[in-house]
């Protein structure tokens, strides 16, 4: 269900993009970006959460700048490594070795804002106030223990490359300010996330602080993206 809503949600986004295209050439309403953030989980059935240095990159399209107008839409499409470190392997000597103390997360990301023109009648070059919701498909997930950060299980891991027991997607609520001169521009925000990746039955075997309790699982980060 999850990979069929990817699907539908790619089509379209693909299809704003090839209207975007078929724009005049002097306005562009397709953008590309890439930039980066520190990403981390809610404390919670994951404990003792430190932020980790992820990635972002992607594209967006978005209704037209040049006009003047009190709001403005935004979709995109972007690729996201995060996820989120631990203090557990330095805090819990006695299971120095099988304390997790990173999980790591790759997914795709289907930003859907409305923005806010501080200033409108400078329009495109306006400051603006971005927010809405990001829907978030889990693609890969891995836990790192010990001071060294290897895989748990590594060489089974690296046989199966099985996820970790998480729901395939996550919604992440998001709001931030965005500035955009001529060609370039940037973004920097806070995502958190609105829904519980744990459906209860979260469960690690062989890692430690023992999992298992059917806490909530949620993350959250500040990035910081450049516009082209």
């Amino acid at each position: 269900m999850y990979k069929n809503a990817g699907i539908f949600l790619l089509s379209f986004i693909l299809s704003l993009v090839a209207k975007a295209q078929l724009a005049p050439q002097e306005v562009s309403n397709l953008g590309f970006k890439m930039g980066f953030g520190f990403y981390s989980f809610r404390s919670g059935e994951l404990v003792n959460p430190r932020p980790m240095l992820g990635y972002t990159a992607g594209f967006n399209v978005h209704s037209d700048f040049t006009k003047k107008k009190r709001l403005f839409y935004q979709a995109g499409l972007d690729f996201t490594l995060r996820g989120g470190n631990f203090a557990n392997p330095e805090k819990i000597e006695s299971a120095v070795n099988s304390a997790y103390g990173k999980i790591t997360l790759v997914t795709v990301d289907f930003p859907f804002s409305v923005l806010v023109p501080i200033r409108p009648l400078k329009k495109a070059e306006s400051p603006m106030i971005k927010m809405g919701v990001t829907p978030s498909i889990l693609l890969r997930s891995v836990v790192y223990v010990g001071p060294d950060r290897i895989p748990l299980n590594s060489q089974i891991y690296q046989q199966t490359w099985e996820n970790l027991p998480l729901k395939q997607v996550e919604f992440l609520a998001h709001v931030g300010y965005q500035k955009k001169v001529a060609e370039v521009g940037y973004y920097v925000g806070l995502n958190f996330g609105v829904n519980n990746l744990n459906a209860g039955d979260f469960k690690i075997e062989g890692i430690y602080p023992a999992t298992g309790n059917g806490k909530r699982i949620s993350t959250w980060s500040i990035e910081a993206v450049m516009i082209f």
